[in-house]
């Protein structure tokens, strides 16, 4: 009996995360206050981020060389 009712009386955890994922993003849209500069501020910093593991990683191998 407990199969049969599998699924039916309690959300899955994917059906709470659609749940969750549509109504946090349905209303946000570019033009919304502090969206277009949160997307801005989120591009910098991955930049950023990146910029400084390129730099640490290229310092090992520069100073192996002898440079």
């Amino acid at each position: 009996m407990e199969s049969r009712l599998r699924g039916y009386g309690r959300p899955t955890a994917a059906k709470a995360a659609a749940s969750a994922k549509a109504a946090a993003f349905a209303e946000a849209g570019l033009g919304d206050p502090g969206v277009l500069r949160a997307v801005l501020g989120g591009a910098l910093y991955l930049t950023v981020v990146g910029l400084l593991g390129l730099g640490l990683g290229a310092r090992p191998r520069n100073t192996a060389l002898g440079h």
